[in-house]
């Protein structure tokens, strides 16, 4: 029986910690994505010094899903950041293409999530290059979007995008994330529209054929800060089975060292 408690424990522990994460509202990554900043720019760097990096904006991305709704998006043609917040800027100079998040102070901005290079300047098809592949994976299907992607999870070294009841395998080690061309370029110009029917449909990246015990994935996660707290109400109660499970070993080993002595 104990053995039996003991399995039981590792297995919600396993689940809960291990192999089912979301991205949480708390995280820098959740931040960038849901307009936790005052603009979110892609451009060129114009001119770069131990001061300053000036960024030509190319395209403002707006998310369709905010943290703080009243919070106004600004759209700036030149922005001027300054160098002194963080070290976002060791690998960039002059002529690079970037994605930078960032808050208004004063006459010019600070860093806020984050500045990335990007390999172009078409939002619709480039790729965001950031410290690891599952992040650009996500940065780069949301960008691609025109906003419009924001609710991701990450299941072992696959990433799955959750969007009106469907998820979507968008990278599993090797698939790239560049949205086909044949996706309706009305839906990305217009931050403020709806997918057409059609396209609600079908996932616009062939979704992989998961196995039965990952079904967990194929659950629909509503596309706002709501579906990041039921998620964590999810891991609490796993967590707390598994404490339960761990309780009982312990007062039935306790009970059986007794009846010995």
């Amino acid at each position: 029986m104990i053995k039996l408690y003991s399995r039981m424990a590792l297995f919600f522990i396993i689940l809960f910690l291990f192999r089912y994460t979301i991205i949480f509202a708390a995280s820098p990554d959740y931040r960038f994505i849901h307009n936790d900043h005052d603009t979110l720019i892609i451009g060129e760097v114009m001119e770069m010094d131990d001061n300053f990096m000036i960024i030509r904006a190319e395209k403002h991305i707006v998310s369709s899903s905010s943290i703080d709704d009243s919070r106004e998006q600004l759209t700036p043609q030149v922005a001027t950041v300054n160098v002194i917040t963080g070290n976002w800027f060791d690998d960039k100079s002059v002529g690079d293409y970037v994605i930078a998040s960032l808050n208004k102070n004063g006459d010019m901005f600070d860093v806020a999530w984050g500045i990335y290079l990007v390999d172009s300047l078409d939002y619709k098809t480039l790729e965001v290059i950031t410290f690891s592949p599952d992040i650009s994976a996500v940065f780069t299907d949301f960008v691609n979007s025109d906003g419009i992607y924001t609710t991701f999870s990450f299941y072992e070294n696959s990433v799955i995008r959750y969007y009106q009841g469907e998820s979507t395998v968008i990278y599993n080690g090797q698939q790239s994330t560049s949205i086909p061309e044949g996706l309706d370029s009305q839906i990305l110009q217009d931050e403020q529209s709806d997918l057409s029917s059609e396209v609600q449909n079908q996932p616009i990246f062939q979704s992989l054929n998961l196995p039965d015990h990952q079904e967990i994935l194929n659950q629909s996660i509503a596309d706002d800060p709501k579906a990041f707290e039921n998620s964590r109400l999810f891991i609490a109660f796993g967590l707390g089975v598994s404490l339960v499970l761990i309780g009982i070993m312990y007062l039935t080993k306790k009970k059986k060292a007794k009846c010995r002595s």
